[in-house]
């Protein structure tokens, strides 16, 4: 016949049941958690390059209006 044999094995290292003290942050699960001054700073940063942008736009168009002398 057939012999079945179960093995429960025995785990090598306690895990603590407590919080780890020596945790700099609680990670939320969110992948970008706590970026936000980042968020900010790239969007800021794309408003100010439009804004260039554009107004270099205006100058180059008033220029090829404005009449020669």
């Amino acid at each position: 016949g057939t012999t079945v044999s179960t093995v429960t094995p025995t785990p090598s290292s306690t895990v603590p049941s407590g919080p780890v003290h020596d945790a700099t942050a609680v990670h939320t699960g969110e992948p970008w958690a706590g970026s936000k001054p980042y968020e900010l700073l790239i969007g800021a940063l794309g408003v100010l390059l439009m804004a260039v942008g554009e107004h270099k736009r205006r100058r180059a168009k008033q220029r090829a209006v404005a009449p020669r002398s």
